[in-house]
């Protein structure tokens, strides 16, 4: 076991404004840092702790790094937003806002390579600046026994020091005082055997209770684990589904994907279409391109929802954009040959899904009739597959009853 780290100088929090400018910019930037500085220390942190948790939710499992999270305007707005946060605290010398800012000058630049920067800020000279500064910062303050203090720090010892043994001993801090962000990365040492023996027993223990800390990437893990995509660990769909879905609705993009899968092929849960799109329209929104296309076939061949050959190309399109070769070949088909499904296949495919019980496929064939679309209008009918799906508890199609004038409870 590493030994512990020695004990540095305390260096508390320190708040110091800029000094005074005649010139605009320097009263500008007074002015922003006299608003921050009128916070007291309770208000300070508690901006702090608001912008750390979003920018943790977005880079908590390092698919920041990966090409797709630059497709998301959404997810690049937000750390746009947390940076000022930041950007404002560290000019007042708060220490904890060290290190998620010298991340997000990194992110800035990787962004700008892949032209997708969004205005975020990219320097690697700053980010290395606020890497030292957060470094010496946590160093100083670790005895505080914060575990968020004892995480950065041993990935601070990982990016600048490359120190794997010292990392381990930050991690393992970090994990016994509760931090489920810690949890998860000495489950990943574990794994690997970076700073300590490899130890795959001891890695799924704090991986679990990193998930159960609600770590979202934990989550996520565990349910692709237990989907049998990681090594010999054994199927369990049922688990799979609890925790991707707890990961789904933390956000997490590829736990929204996997969601989508298992409603669409049934499995550990029920097969569902009208789920499936749901969670793949999640996902595809924040730019996942395999989500895109999946999407795209579900609208394509009126699967969980009324045929939309628009909104089909438009999802083609956005994953074809991103390079999915999928995407491409069947915008080549649909160029060539049209759309595989004509009218009557989409009309047949909601009947056959609809007599098997699906709900989704009821409510559709209640708004094709209504509205005509690929079918002749047909009021009686509508309000007929309305009424089928509404018994079965489905929300929309009792509202459109409603706005028909018909009390749906009743016969």
């Amino acid at each position: 076991m590493t030994e512990k780290l020695p004990i540095a100088a305390k260096d508390h929090d320190v708040v110091a404004l800029a000094s005074s400018s005649r010139n605009l910019i320097g009263r500008g930037l007074t002015s922003i840092q006299s608003r921050v500085y009128t916070l007291s220390i309770a208000d300070r942190d508690a901006l702090y702790r608001k912008a750390r948790d979003t920018f943790n939710r977005i880079t908590e499992d390092d698919n920041i790094w990966s090409a797709r999270a630059y497709s998301s305007p959404e997810m690049l707005a937000k750390l746009k937003a947390v940076f000022k946060t930041f950007q404002q605290l560290a000019d007042l010398q708060y220490g904890k806002a060290y290190f998620p800012l010298s991340d997000i000058y990194l992110i800035g630049c990787v962004a700008k390579k892949k032209m997708a920067s969004q205005g975020i800020p990219d320097d690697e000279g700053r980010s290395d600046y606020y890497n030292r500064l957060a470094f010496d910062w946590c160093l100083a303050n670790k005895e505080r026994n914060d575990p968020e203090i004892w995480n950065d720090l041993g990935v601070l010892y990982q990016i600048i020091k490359e120190d794997d043994d010292q990392a381990f001993f930050c991690f393992l801090q970090s994990a016994k005082l509760g931090d489920g962000a810690g949890m998860f990365r000495l489950s990943k040492a574990l794994e690997s055997g970076k700073g300590v023996d490899r130890d795959e027993e001891k890695s799924l223990y704090w991986l679990e209770k990193s998930a159960q800390r609600n770590h979202v990437a934990a989550q996520f893990k565990i349910g692709n684990m237990s989907l049998g995509r990681s090594g010999e660990q054994e199927f369990d769909l049922e688990m799979a589904f609890n925790w991707s879905l707890l990961a789904a609705n933390a956000g997490h993009v590829g736990a929204q994907l996997d969601v989508g899968l298992m409603y669409e092929a049934g499995r550990g849960i029920p097969q569902d279409d009208a789920n499936a799109v749901f969670w793949l329209k999640e996902a595809a929104e924040s730019g996942n391109p395999t989500a895109q296309w999946l999407l795209a076939g579900m609208y394509e061949y009126g699967r969980g929802v009324i045929p939309d050959f628009d909104v089909a190309t438009d999802w083609y399109e956005k994953a074809a954009d991103q390079g999915d070769q999928r995407a491409i070949k069947d915008l080549e088909r649909i160029d060539d040959q049209g759309y595989l499904y004509d009218d009557d296949m989409a009309t047949s495919w909601n009947r056959e899904s609809a007599k098997n019980g699906h709900t989704w496929a009821m409510f559709n064939l209640g708004v094709m009739y209504l509205e005509g679309k690929l079918v002749d209008p047909d009021r009686d009918q509508a309000i007929d597959w309305f009424r089928q799906a509404a018994d079965r508890g489905h929300i929309d199609a009792q509202e459109h009853l409603k706005q028909l004038g018909i009390d749906w409870k009743t016969k």
